[in-house]
């Protein structure tokens, strides 16, 4: 997988296994051969090397990620606030939601 833009310009190259949506410039990438998530820019600059098992889009500058079954919210700097209590899921307005387990 990669991206175009509108005009059909490519923003990333085919590189890609797996491309979640883009969201604040960022998205989160598998690149072939790898079974793990990481972040790059629309330039194609590694920006959260990760790995990750599961990461999701954006909003207002954090994300939530999984990785070695831990549950973490990170800035895009890749600075992370570690919720050791289960699951935090993104609601917006900088509040999280958190489930007692990773599958909850």
């Amino acid at each position: 997988w990669g991206l175009i833009n509108f005009q059909g310009k490519e923003v990333l190259p085919l590189q890609y296994s797996e491309i979640d949506t883009v969201s604040e410039g960022l998205v989160a990438v598998k690149t072939l051969g790898m079974n793990s998530w990481m972040v790059v820019d629309t330039n194609n600059q590694v920006r959260l090397r990760g790995p990750f098992d599961k990461i999701k889009p954006f909003q207002q500058g954090l994300t939530f990620a999984v990785a070695k079954n831990r549950s973490l919210i990170l800035n895009s700097k890749g600075e992370a606030v570690d919720f050791k209590v289960g699951k935090p899921i993104f609601f917006g307005e900088g509040l999280f939601g958190v489930s007692e387990t990773l599958t909850g």
